[in-house]
């Protein structure tokens, strides 16, 4: 009898976790959808040529780092960034850099002790776009100006369809209710109307963490990714903390050892292709929970992790 308790607990929690990803498994399987659109178009107007960047030698050509490294990357995508912090004005006074394909830099001026690299020591290609971009090298930083205006604005993203009942209403009416309901992409109940995770940025290496909660568009519909893309927006780096659970038990689910990477995993879910952000895990990065209320399952770390591992979950990402 105890058995069974187990296996109708480990039923309940594993359908809350994967009943929405097989939702939209074929969402989740594709490529990662494009990332968020910059509220800034911007263009090259002078190249400063490739630096010799790191060691005692040759010390940071640019002094600050910004965005931390993004798949997004390109010159003009960099550019954006740097004008969420000096504004469009500011561009002028400010010389731009990126290195190692995914990382950019400004500063007013390249430091006078920077020395000069071969232009082909910056060959690297930008990963955000297909034309033959190139984005620096490996302790090399290409070093450019720009300018940039502000994007037009944008209509809201809609909210979804809203379904008559979610995942966790369905088990709910079959006597089967969640023990633990966890998405960062969707309610898993038709009325639910809070928070589905939190978010932590870090604007530069000496700011102190700030963190906001992501809602849902509309109760019983997806997350507010445009929340999320308007907080990370200008960040070196932002992960998510907290997994809230959506059950009226509040098993959430926090840090086991690194933080999932907020902005890593975005897909478009439903009809009208609504953005969302999964969770991808990289080697190292889990979650853990303690064990859920009225359950016979305990959600130990290790069981956390086994659950999105790749040979439960290929690949290491969760779009739930």
């Amino acid at each position: 009898m105890a058995s069974s308790h187990v296996h109708a607990a480990r039923l309940r929690l594993l359908l809350a976790l994967a009943l929405p990803s097989n939702l939209y498994l074929a969402a989740a399987a594709r490529a990662r959808a494009p990332g968020p659109p910059q509220p800034f178009v911007c263009t090259v107007t002078r190249e400063r040529g490739c630096y010799k960047d790191g060691g005692a030698a040759s010390p940071g050509v640019l002094a600050h780092q910004i965005g931390g490294n993004s798949e997004q990357m390109t010159k003009e995508y960099c550019a954006g960034l740097v004008a969420e912090h000096v504004g469009v004005e500011g561009m002028a006074g400010v010389v731009v850099g990126v290195e190692y394909g995914q990382q950019c830099f400004y500063d007013a001026r390249v430091s006078p002790s920077a020395a000069r690299a071969s232009a082909s020591d910056c060959g690297m290609q930008c990963p955000g776009t297909v034309a033959k971009e190139t984005c620096g090298g490996s302790f090399r930083l290409e070093a450019f100006q720009a300018s940039c205006v502000r994007s037009p604005p944008r209509p809201p993203y809609p909210p979804g369809p809203l379904p008559s009942e979610g995942p966790c209403d369905i088990l709910g009416a079959a006597g089967n209710p969640c023990v633990a309901a966890h998405s960062t992409t969707r309610a898993l109940y038709s009325a639910y109307n809070g928070a589905l995770y939190s978010v932590t940025r870090l604007l530069n290496q000496s700011s102190v963490p700030e963190s906001t909660s992501i809602r849902v568009l509309a109760p019983g519909g997806f997350a507010d990714a445009p929340a999320q893309d308007r907080f990370c927006a200008a960040a070196l780096t932002c992960v998510i903390g907290t997994v809230f659970d959506q059950s009226p038990l509040r098993n959430h689910l926090g840090k086991r050892h690194q933080l999932v990477d907020a902005t890593r995993h975005r897909i478009t879910v439903g009809p009208e292709r609504v953005p969302v952000y999964g969770m991808w895990f990289d080697p190292g990065v889990s979650c853990v929970g303690r064990a859920p209320r009225q359950s016979a399952l305990a959600l130990s770390p290790v069981w956390c992790a086994r659950a999105f591992a790749p040979t439960v979950h290929p690949p290491t990402a969760c779009s739930s």
